[in-house]
């Protein structure tokens, strides 16, 4: 499934993984899940951990403005 978020134009199918299920589809956001439904890339793309979120897992119902860095970034880097 590849999705795209309105503040970053990559796709998700670009993004390189480690982590895949047992079916071979690439692992993402902090639940460790599949692609599905609204997705956002961190801003953080160099040192992201996760790079991609769910919105849900996120907190988020629509897109941000502007930047936006995941949780685990905005606690290592000055935003």
């Amino acid at each position: 499934m590849e999705s795209i978020d309105s503040t970053n134009t990559s796709t998700v199918a670009e993004t390189s993984h480690k982590d895949v299920n047992p079916n071979g589809e690439p692992l993402y956001c902090i639940c460790r899940q599949i692609s599905y439904g609204n997705m956002i890339a961190c801003d953080n793309q160099k040192n992201c951990p996760h790079e991609w979120f769910h919105y849900e897992c996120v907190g988020l119902v629509e897109p941000p403005k502007g930047s936006w860095y995941c949780p685990d970034c905005r606690k290592t880097i000055k935003c």
